[in-house]
């Protein structure tokens, strides 16, 4: 499986890592956004990164790994509980607004994760059976430096 747009390459990369016995630590690095991208291109690559981790989650030998991601806690418990049926109906029709949100002056994190969240539903709902399965036995991870 190949991670080639944005989002969660370092998660396949620490997977890889993991499953050939290497242990991670994780720590806290916070960041300051200094207006780098709009809020717009933002939020587009945050659903690009939504996209590659729904990929990994429905990959046959990456799934069972993904277990500390907050939003795959969440999706699980969607699935596990049912509120998903809610969220995939609700969705459609809070996905314009939490936009309008999102790009104004005060974006809510919350309504950003319920974003997320949403559109992650949403590429289950599409695809609910989507299993990624390699052309190979190898495994790559492509970045990109830009």
């Amino acid at each position: 499986m190949e991670v080639t747009e944005y989002g969660h390459e370092d998660t396949l990369f620490g997977l890889h890592l993991s499953m050939n016995g290497h242990q991670i630590t994780h720590i806290d690095n916070l960041l300051i956004h200094n207006g780098i991208e709009n809020n717009r291109e933002f939020m587009d690559k945050s659903l690009k990164a939504v996209e590659n981790l729904y990929r990994l989650l429905s990959h046959e030998k990456y799934g069972s790994y993904i277990t500390g991601i907050r939003i795959v806690k969440w999706y699980r418990f969607c699935k596990k509980t049912g509120i998903s049926l809610l969220l995939n109906r609700l969705y459609p029709w809070l996905k314009k607004p939490i936009e309008q949100n999102l790009v104004s002056r005060k974006p809510d994190l919350f309504l950003f994760d319920l974003y997320k969240l949403g559109h992650m539903l949403e590429l289950h709902r599409i695809e609910p059976s989507a299993r990624i399965c390699p052309m190979d036995n190898s495994y790559h991870i492509l970045l990109s430096i830009r």
